[in-house]
């Protein structure tokens, strides 16, 4: 028959034999009594391995409660994904801070990726693939939509694991922190603009304080020509010119014997060089208006690019931004009488002038809507817009519509402006 091994051994100290009966009295009672303190034995320890394993039990709810503590304190999550089998774990912290309740599954990948804000979801799933395919650990900042349907910052640490497609990481709640960037960033915008205009100022006032001067000593050429044009040298020419005049008939006679008549060689003599000193003196002054206006027009051009806008580059999500520009291009009424079709394809951020790129995308827009309202061959009148990447650093923008076009002048009028 099959017996316990406890009492299997105990059988095998008494030297009895399992299908027969002891020998005594004597031996039943020392073979009951080994059994007893064998099951008293294993009864006890049968208890101190419960009592451990309550003991561990407890401890380790403490240790995973602290653990919540700190990952609460610490605004993080911890989350694992396993590649092959599409399996998602989230610590409850992660689960408390996307707004879910830690009693459900967590989303899947696909399903996680809906939450993520589309500017920031392309960027993720590039990275995700990366990390699964080639072991590439990685960061990244990310908005992510909760129940309440606003969406909140956080960032992202994913590192891969020994182990094939398997991932673990954590997500990293820096709500707060964007917001200080963004205040820090508008006070930067506001302090750069107001170092700008200060420069201007100090620019302007350093023009004006050179022009000033340049002005004064034109001013003195001015006054000196104005006091030499006022010389009464020509009227005093055509007197002399009239007297001869006078005595045409006899002006020999009038000339040597006349009293007047003997002065006018000499002083048209006079009067010559005084003229001509006059005018060799204005041309000095007029040369020195010239080289003043000169000078003036060189300040004013090495001033040019200061007083240009400059340009400050940043963050950039091309389909956010077309749909501003568009705002910005359409009116209601126009928004109904044009059909917009929008094709964003990929778009990873890219780093841009923003102001500049809104100013070329709305005066494209205006081009292709005066063409389509132009177009009366059209009754639906169509407006697409294209996004297309074309490597890391390029991304391309087409804007088609089904509007007029240039006419068949159109080469002759562009090979005029070449010739010219």
């Amino acid at each position: 028959m099959d017996i316990h091994k406890l009492l299997k051994r105990q059988l095998e100290k008494c030297n009895i034999v399992v299908d027969k009966k002891p020998e005594n009295d004597e031996a039943w009672q020392k073979f009951l009594a080994r059994v007893n303190q064998t099951y008293t034995d294993a009864d006890q320890d049968r208890y101190m391995q419960d009592r451990a394993i309550e003991i561990s039990s407890r401890e380790m709810r403490y240790l995973n409660q602290k653990l919540e503590n700190a990952q609460h304190i610490a605004g993080l999550g911890y989350w694992s994904y396993d590649g092959k089998s599409d399996r998602v774990i989230w610590s409850n912290e992660l689960f408390i801070m996307m707004g879910l309740n830690p009693n459900d599954y967590p989303p899947n990948v696909n399903e996680f990726m809906e939450l993520v804000y589309e500017q920031d979801r392309y960027a993720l799933q590039q990275k995700l693939k990366n990390a699964l395919e080639n072991g590439i650990n990685y960061e990244c900042e990310l908005r992510v939509r909760n129940t309440d349907g606003t969406y909140r910052w956080y960032k992202t640490i994913g590192i891969c694991l020994e182990q094939e497609q398997q991932l673990e990481g954590i997500f990293i709640d820096i709500q707060k922190n964007k917001i200080a960037e963004e205040k820090i960033k508008d006070l930067n915008q506001k302090i750069f603009s107001t170092a700008r205009r200060a420069g201007m100022a100090e620019v302007a006032t350093n023009i004006l304080h050179n022009i000033g001067n340049i002005l004064n000593s034109s001013n003195t050429s001015i006054s000196l020509l104005k006091s030499s044009f006022c010389q009464n040298y020509m009227k005093k020419l055509f007197k002399i010119i009239e007297m001869m005049s006078q005595h045409k008939e006899d002006m020999g006679y009038f000339l040597i014997n006349d009293p007047k008549g003997q002065l006018i060689p000499e002083y048209l003599v006079v009067l010559s060089k005084k003229i001509l000193e006059e005018h060799q003196s204005n041309i000095v002054e007029v040369d020195s208006l010239i080289n003043d206006l000169k000078h003036i027009s060189e300040i004013v051009t090495m001033q040019n690019p200061v007083s240009g806008s400059s340009s400050i580059n940043e963050q950039v999500y091309l389909p956010e931004l077309i749909e501003i520009v568009l705002s910005m291009s359409f009116s209601v009424s126009e928004r109904e009488l044009i059909e917009v079709i929008k094709e964003f394809n990929q778009c990873p951020l890219i780093f841009n002038d923003k102001s500049k790129l809104i100013q070329i995308l709305v005066n494209l827009l205006q081009n292709a809507k005066e063409a389509v309202l132009l177009n009366t061959t059209h009754a639906i009148k169509k407006i697409r817009i294209v996004t297309h990447k074309i490597n890391s650093n390029s991304i391309q923008i087409k804007i088609i519509d089904n509007g007029v076009g240039i006419n068949d002048m159109g080469p002759h009028v562009w090979n005029k402006i070449k010739e010219k």
